[in-house]
């Protein structure tokens, strides 16, 4: 009989982290998933830690439960849009706590898993969303934060390139709370614009499966020719960098 494989799933109570969820189980994955809410998943190869992410004394406390699991895989998708507005006008605590949610428990998770990750040749997918691509108005530490994410992952890519796969991936616009949230504040995406949920599926499939190295660390939206990339048209594009001729 087959070992399964092993992944863990941020933000499984709602939106795309339930839905991806449910999508490993049936690919007959063991899921850990971590929220703050019950993520009303029941399956026998399904277990779930219940807690805040936005604070690193909570995730201290499951510190060894997330270890002992011994992931292949883990999948950064938890995130907080805090309290949108302008930056000046809005409660900095609060924009505060959302970059703790959207930027460090995805960092401090990966500092608990690292090493088990590396021990089993796995992968690291954090998923960054629109608000790493462009500038966001009035949602600014959701933005910055998903920023911050794409330079994680490059940064690791290169600290243990040929140990880990390493990737960021936009699952484009999905017609989700989180989307009618954004709608509120003038965000608002053409529907020929919209993604379904099995396209990033289909990408994080893809890139669980690739023996290509030379996409590691790169930034892939789910509507990206990626199949057909290669080293020599890959080179300039998919990851955070100015376009400049300017030589440091």
């Amino acid at each position: 009989m087959n070992k399964l494989k092993k992944i863990i799933i941020t933000g499984c109570s709602k939106g795309i982290g339930h839905e991806l969820c449910k999508y490993f189980l049936k690919r007959s994955y063991k899921v850990l998933g971590i929220s703050r809410s019950d993520a009303v998943i029941k399956n026998k190869n399904f277990y779930q830690l219940k807690l805040d992410l936005s604070k690193k004394e909570d995730i201290e406390k499951f510190r060894r439960k997330i270890s002992t699991f011994n992931p292949e895989f883990l999948i950064n998708n938890a995130a907080n849009l805090g309290v949108p507005g302008k930056f000046d006008e809005i409660n900095f605590n609060s924009w505060e706590n959302s970059f703790a949610l959207n930027f460090f428990a995805h960092a401090c998770l990966m500092h608990i898993c690292l090493k088990k990750i590396i021990y089993n040749m796995g992968k690291i997918f954090f998923i960054a969303g629109g608000g790493a691509a462009n500038s966001f108005a009035n949602f600014s530490s959701y933005s910055v934060a998903k920023t911050a994410i794409v330079r994680l992952a490059e940064n690791l890519s290169e600290e243990y390139k040929h140990k880990i796969g390493v990737y960021v991936v936009t699952p484009g616009v999905i017609d989700t709370n989180l989307y009618k949230h954004f709608k509120k504040y003038g965000h608002k995406v053409e529907n020929s614009k919209f993604c379904k949920i099995q396209e990033t599926f289909k990408l994080l499939n893809f890139l669980i499966s690739t023996k290509k190295k030379f996409l590691n660390g790169r930034y892939f939206h789910v509507r990206d020719n990626y199949e057909k990339l290669s080293k020599k048209n890959i080179y300039q594009n998919y990851f955070l960098r100015r376009n400049a001729t300017t030589k440091f």
